[in-house]
């Protein structure tokens, strides 16, 4: 955008003003013309009218005391302005007494020199700068040698008149505004002028840094997993008092982000919108229509929010540890914002923090026959992978069983709950129970990684407190202890002896509103329905039974049948199924053979068979609501490319219960446990 500019010629000379005690002059009428300098003057006119009398000026520079009087002798002061004009000027004073009119003219001499605009303010853009001059000398034009590069003198007219200078600026890439000189100068006088151009950037005037990583978890529905990824949020500040939010993505990298030095300063580089919105590698991440972000790309203008839905970031760093930060911003009206910044920033490690995914009301749930207690299912992912082993922390899954009463369930409720194991209760007739939780406690189960969890060191107590901020987000503060769980070649949970002493606060976490999870459903017959997809990691024990067969353990875990049961199978399946290693060598996208699978507790091909790992039981159906786990002691399933149908008998202490129906669901993405055949055994189904 160029903007049209004009130059007024600006008013050179000094006002001089003189009292009628510096000059005093008597004159008299009959004189026709009066002549004072470009300086200025105050003169007294003195006279004897026979009658009434009025006298006017007809220019405002020519200023009079009185205007008017009576017959007999009359004195009149008259000032006469500076001339600040490079030309001469003149008037008529006009003196009437009745009938007889009187003119006198006063001349004024102009002011010596030349005169032109003393500072222009232009914009970024390549353009001619045309300066009116007024003189009556002839005079000469150059420019600095500080600006020669980008100031030319292109057009003059030296000669003593009003006229032009041209000047060629030339586009001011830079990032920030400068300021060039020109001089005009005659008759051994001199004057200097300036051209302040400013930047095509607007130069932010503070800068500062938070280290991320993966603090805002994105799920990538393309591998069912989290996206790992390195994150900076660079708050820069314009001394027009904008802020300007630039959060830009880095894919992860081998090894430790922080042992490899990352983290402490920011990453160079360009970086583009993310349109797809999993803060894929040198993007920058836009606010999305959920807009559950904590940090995104930005600009903040008082109370105002304008939003970025495009642009590029370019970020480098020079030797010695200068970084240049460019910004071009387009807005939802697809306008441009231009900011830079150059000097140092303080990158601050902000990566521990949380995000909560899909947290679940339950209301009374399994306390409905005790304590009444509302319930909460919520899990916190945690970034903490390059902190102190011993603090490690992934995620962490939180039952907080809130006061009793009638509520919806969509907020947490605030207060401190107390860390306490659950028990059952001994008049449940379920196999597992209802398990007793007053009102403000909570039970929790930390995951440090794929394969170790830490458990509550219930002994000791401990506790979190929720409170939930302006903006709907909640803080959590964690106070507990915690001790180290593996797995060990049986698949059996182990202490490892290791001891976290865990008391951390995560601040702004965003959770979604709560959604009810489940509502009462008592044991029996029922239809299985409702499930869209196998979340469940299945595993692959090759010829586990020793009869030629693939053993397989997959299932639909969370609640996913009727948002209530729980499925967990063992099969075995006949023919050359082989591993075929897909996403990234990890696991295997290749499908079970579809047909139909009748149980059998002899662990036959082509049939469901009750198996375990260890202690771990991998066949049956678990009721959310009772906890009531079910056995599969008969029946089938019918298996197709996207639909499993069910024909099922469900053993619970002395019941058996049927389970039919139908959903569509996938069976791919397996890991090989082919090393641990041996450790999966047949069970009997008691």
């Amino acid at each position: 955008m160029k903007r049209l500019l004009s130059f007024a010629a600006a008013v050179l000379g000094m006002f001089a003003a003189f009292s009628c005690q510096e000059k005093e002059e008597i004159l008299t009428l009959t004189s026709t013309t009066y002549t004072v300098s470009n300086a200025g003057s105050v003169q007294t006119i003195s006279f004897n009218a026979s009658t009434d009398w009025t006298m006017v000026s007809e220019a405002e520079w020519i200023s009079l005391d009185k205007t008017s009087g009576i017959a007999g002798p009359a004195t009149v002061t008259m000032t006469v302005a500076a001339n600040t004009d490079y030309a001469d000027r003149s008037a008529k004073v006009v003196l009437t007494m009745a009938d007889k009119i009187t003119e006198f003219k006063v001349n004024q001499t102009e002011l010596k020199g030349f005169g032109t605009s003393a500072s222009l303010e232009i914009d970024a853009k390549e353009q001619d700068v045309t300066v009116g001059v007024k003189s009556n000398v002839e005079y000469t034009v150059t420019v600095d040698e500080d600006a020669k590069d980008w100031i030319e003198v292109v057009k003059t007219k030296a000669a003593p008149t009003e006229g032009t200078i041209v000047l060629h600026v030339s586009a001011n890439t830079g990032l920030a505004p400068r300021t060039g000189k020109f001089t005009i100068a005659a008759d051994g006088t001199s004057q200097d002028y300036q051209i302040i151009q400013s930047a095509e950037y607007i130069p932010a005037s503070e800068a500062s840094a938070l280290y991320l990583r993966n603090r805002q978890r994105v799920y990538d529905n393309a591998n069912w997993e989290f996206t790992g990824f390195g994150q900076f949020a660079i708050i820069l500040k314009t001394e027009e008092n904008e802020e300007i939010r630039l959060v830009v993505n880095n894919a992860r990298r081998d090894g430790d982000y922080n042992e490899l030095g990352i983290g402490s300063a920011l990453i160079d580089g360009s970086y583009e919108v993310d349109a797809t919105a999993t803060n894929a590698d040198k993007t920058f991440s836009i606010k999305t229509t959920d807009g559950h972000e904590l940090y995104y790309t930005t600009i903040l203008a008082g109370e105002k929010e304008i939003s970025v839905i495009d642009g590029e970031i370019n970020i480098s760093t020079a030797e010695d540890g200068t970084v240049t930060i460019t910004a071009i911003l387009v807005d939802a009206a697809e306008a441009l914002h231009r900011y830079s910044y150059q000097g140092k920033i303080e990158v601050v490690d902000a990566s521990y923090g949380g995000n909560a995914e899909s947290p679940a009301f339950y209301n009374t749930y399994n306390t409905y026959y005790t304590t009444k207690a509302n319930e909460w299912d919520v899990q916190i992912y945690i970034s903490e992978d390059g902190k102190k082993p011993e603090e490690y922390v992934r995620y962490a899954s939180i039952h907080f069983f809130g006061p009793a009463g009638e509520t919806d369930g969509k907020e947490i409720p605030e207060g401190k709950y107390t860390l306490a194991e659950l028990a059952a209760d001994a008049t449940s007739s379920y196999l597992n129970g209802i398990t007793i939780a007053n009102p403000m406690t909570m039970s929790l189960s930390v995951y440090t990684d794929d394969n170790n969890e830490a458990f509550p060191d219930y002994s000791k107590g401990g506790y979190i407190t929720v409170s939930r901020n302006d903006n709907g987000t909640y803080n959590f503060e964690f106070d507990v202890t915690l001790k180290g769980m593996g797995y060990n070649d049986m698949w059996e949970l182990v202490e490892t002896g290791t001891v976290i002493e865990y008391k951390k606060t995560l601040k702004d976490v965003y959770v979604p509103e709560s959604y009810v999870a489940n509502v009462p459903c008592p044991d029996g017959d029922f239809v299985a329905s409702s499930v869209f997809s196998s979340k469940y990691i299945g595993m692959w024990y090759g010829d586990a039974m020793g009869n030629g067969g693939n053993s397989f353990v997959f299932g639909f875990s969370g609640g996913a049948i009727n948002n209530n049961y729980e499925l967990y199978l063992g099969l075995n399946v006949s023919g050359d199924w082989t591993f075929e290693k897909n996403f990234a060598g990890k696991y295997c996208t290749t499908p079970i053979p579809a047909g139909r699978y009748e149980f059998s507790a002899e662990g036959a091909v082509n049939s469901i068979i009750p198996v375990k790992y260890g202690t771990m039981v991998y066949c049956y159906v678990k009721n959310y609501y009772t906890g009531t786990q079910m056995n599969i002691c008969g029946g089938y399933i019918d298996i197709a490319a996207d639909k499993f149908t069910y024909n099922l008998q469900l053993k619970a202490g002395d019941k058996v219960y049927t389970m039919t129906g139908s959903h569509p669901a996938e069976l791919y993405y397996v890991r090989d446990y082919s090393s641990r055949a041996k450790n999966l055994k047949l069970y009997t189904v008691e």
